[in-house]
């Protein structure tokens, strides 16, 4: 009689039980299993192996002989054995004898797959931030919007937070309104922890650039990505009694800290920002130049010159568009990661003819843009007051 046997079995059994070992050495031989297979065939009597009978009713079941195969398979441990798949395929020949032999034709064969290995834990990934920029008195709201490889629940969290500021620690919403009071750089360091095991978190950074409206400003902002500024026609005046503060410019990664700057200054760099006066230089009332500083970050400025194009529109009737021409500028990078053109080295000729008397005082809007060798560019707009007066050199921006 051939009886075969097929079977996966999940080995999980009890630390105390090792169903099929016969002889009480604490293992499960192939001969015990044939015998188990034997009884269960009823062709052996349970005497010749009570061990198969777990439970005791006097009968070897299949389930019996499959703990038994987990047995043979993983051993008898004195403790809960780990978790494994195994299949098993049997073939013997049943033996009249209550005593069974193993016949030369039966064969029996035992293969064990582990559980896959998990997969480690990753931690939150972070999506990339420029500056945020934002005018006082202007909701600022948005989400961090980690998200984590396993798709599990993140929590954020933030030790220093500017006054009047919130970070959700579940939907990772950001919210702040600054106030009048609260300009200049802001930098708020994060952290988003996982639910894994073992719990991973990833560290990031906020970086406010907080500005107080004026009336040169025509000002329109999203909470979720921040404000954008356009400038009134030069011909509105609004430059009267303005003193702004001067405050540093927030340093963060590029590319989102691409910024261009003015100055005016011979010594140093001098930072122009709206309302300040800014000087022609006038040649006998026959001829005039414009004369600047040039700074800018995230651009490729080391190898290769740039383009940088001057547009100045002043309030004067006899002389609206002052200079809109292009010069080609070298720029000398520094350790702080900007490149400057300094000693007001960046030179536009003035259109039209003089005389230029109607310049003095006249509000002008200038826009600089720097365009790379990479054709990448970037632009900064300012409302400006014109002189032909000599001036002194404006305070340093930290």
């Amino acid at each position: 009689m051939v009886v075969a046997l097929t079977a996966l079995v999940a080995a999980t059994h009890p630390a105390f039980a090792c169903i099929g070992d016969c002889n009480g050495d604490g293992e499960v031989t192939v001969d015990e299993l044939i015998v188990g297979v034997n009884i269960a065939l009823g062709v052996a009597n349970i005497d010749a192996c009570p061990a198969f009978d777990r439970n005791g009713d006097g009968a070897v079941t299949i389930d019996e002989i499959l703990a038994a195969v987990n047995a043979l398979l993983i051993g008898c441990p004195a403790t809960p054995a780990p978790d494994a798949t195994a299949t098993f395929t049997g073939t013997t020949t049943a033996s009249p004898s209550p005593t069974a032999t193993m016949p030369p034709t039966s064969t029996v064969t035992a293969t064990a797959t582990e559980t896959a290995t998990p997969t480690p834990n990753q931690p939150p990934v972070l999506p990339t931030f420029g500056v945020y920029r934002a005018y006082a008195g202007n909701q600022v709201q948005f989400p961090i919007a980690a998200t984590d490889p396993e798709g599990g629940a993140l929590t954020y969290m933030a030790d220093t937070l500017p006054d009047g500021a919130q970070l959700d620690a579940v939907s990772g919403v950001f919210s702040w309104l600054p106030t009048a009071a609260q300009l200049g750089p802001f930098y708020v360091p994060f952290s988003v922890s996982d639910t894994g095991m073992p719990p991973l978190s990833a560290q990031g950074q906020l970086v406010f650039d907080v500005t107080n409206p004026i009336a040169c400003r025509m000002v329109s902002c999203d909470p979720a990505t921040g404000c954008q500024s356009t400038l009134p026609a030069p011909q509105t005046s609004c430059c009267s009694g303005v003193t702004l503060p001067r405050v540093a410019e927030p340093v963060s990664d590029c590319p989102g800290a691409r910024v261009v700057f003015a100055g005016r200054n011979f010594i140093g760099f001098g930072k122009l920002q709206d309302c300040d006066q800014m000087h022609l230089f006038n040649s006998a009332q026959t001829s005039a130049q414009l004369r600047l500083n040039i700074e800018a970050r995230c651009m490729r400025t080391d190898d290769a010159p740039v383009t940088v194009h001057a547009h100045l529109e002043s309030s004067s009737a006899l002389h609206m568009l002052v200079v809109d021409d292009d010069a080609t500028v070298d720029m000398q990078p520094g350790p702080d990661g900007y490149a400057q053109r300094l000693q007001q080295a960046v030179i536009w000729p003035v259109r039209g003819g003089g005389p230029y008397f109607d310049l003095e005082g006249a509000e002008a809007n200038l826009t600089i843009t720097i365009t790379d060798f990479d054709g990448v560019q970037a632009s900064d707009s300012i409302r400006v007051i014109l002189t032909f007066a000599t001036l002194p050199d404006l305070p340093e921006t930290p």
